[in-house]
């Protein structure tokens, strides 16, 4: 089977209030329509040093699956953002990938990405 020519990337979304390791296997869910999948840790500096311990859990089982992990403080603020375990690339089959971008981008959303794809065909 080919390598897929481009990459979906997904992200389960945790804020400290749901900070442990049920996020990395809910980001697993996703694998089967991604070629990467990240769990995103909200992790306020004001909480940092106590929370590491719960971090470094997530960080084992995630690593453990493949599955990345980034902590953040400030959502916005790209800058403090830290990716912890980098994601392995799953090769999801091109089918699978095509299923999730009709069931979760927009009309218009897949029309850029086909444009933008085109782009890079000709480019």
């Amino acid at each position: 089977m080919p390598q897929s020519q481009f990459e979906v990337i997904t992200f389960e979304v945790k804020t400290m209030a749901n900070l442990n390791v049920i996020a990395v296997y809910e980001a697993m869910g996703h694998r089967r329509a991604s070629t990467h999948c990240y769990v995103l840790l909200e992790l306020r500096d004001v909480v940092a040093k106590a929370e590491e311990p719960m971090v470094r859990r997530v960080a084992n089982a995630a690593r453990e699956h493949g599955v990345g992990v980034i902590t953040f403080d400030d959502p916005g603020d790209f800058d403090t953002w830290d990716e912890v375990v980098p994601a392995r690339r799953t090769e999801t089959p091109p089918e699978a990938l095509n299923r999730f971008i009709q069931d979760q981008v927009s009309g218009e959303g897949r029309l850029e990405l086909s444009a933008g794809l085109a782009g890079l065909a000709t480019g």
